[in-house]
């Protein structure tokens, strides 16, 4: 405790000056990563129609089990073909070596873009994504289920992006079937019977 005038307390004027230092430097430390932390939300959200067909894509991985035992597919897997994905289409720097042959570590500059160049990159991104996941469960198909799956991952990603409906995908998976089709008239002429009912069925379709 400081005892007298505590003016002539040099050790306890210097504590609280450093006290104070910390302070204000916690303070502006603080809003620096408030501001990052905005920053970081918005180029995230940016970024979310990448995040959206990607998890698609994993998700669709982990559905191919259903067709074939053989079919499965890690986490950690996935993962690698995603990095895969965006380093085809991602300009790597040149590395500059020492004298000893060892990589020289520099700054990265950070690249700003703007929001055209951003819609643009993730236009990219995901193609890149896509393509690089079909190909590598592509290779390690049979034959006979190739057609499927790529029929799986067209049909998701137009209904992922809203180029179809989930109703009209099941329509042509399943083949829904009116119950009452009613007379054919003279379509029975060239239609089989059978299909009747599934053209009837899809009055039922939202237009």
């Amino acid at each position: 405790n400081a005892s007298g005038d505590i003016t002539e307390d040099v050790e306890l004027i210097e504590g609280l000056e450093e006290t104070k230092r910390i302070s204000t430097d916690i303070t502006k430390k603080s809003a620096v990563a408030k501001e990052t932390q905005a920053s970081i939300r918005i180029t995230s959200q940016k970024y979310a129609s990448v995040a959206d067909r990607s998890s698609m894509l994993f998700f669709l991985m982990s559905d191919l089990a259903k067709i074939h035992s053989y079919y499965v597919y890690s986490l950690a897997a996935f993962t690698k073909v995603f990095y895969r994905g965006i380093d085809l289409v991602t300009e790597q720097p040149e590395v500059e070596l020492d004298e000893d042959g060892e990589p020289i570590e520099e700054e990265k500059e950070v690249v700003e873009l703007n929001d055209d160049e951003l819609a643009a990159r993730c236009i990219v991104l995901k193609e890149s994504i896509t393509l690089t996941t079909f190909n590598y469960i592509r290779r390690g198909l049979f034959e006979k289920d190739k057609l499927t799956v790529a029929t799986l991952v067209t049909t998701r990603i137009a209904v992922n992006d809203e180029l179809l409906q989930q109703e009209e995908v099941l329509y042509l998976f399943l083949g829904k079937i009116a119950p009452d089709p009613g007379n054919m008239g003279p379509l029975h002429e060239w239609m089989p019977e059978a299909i009747w009912p599934k053209v009837k069925a899809l009055e039922g379709l939202k237009r």
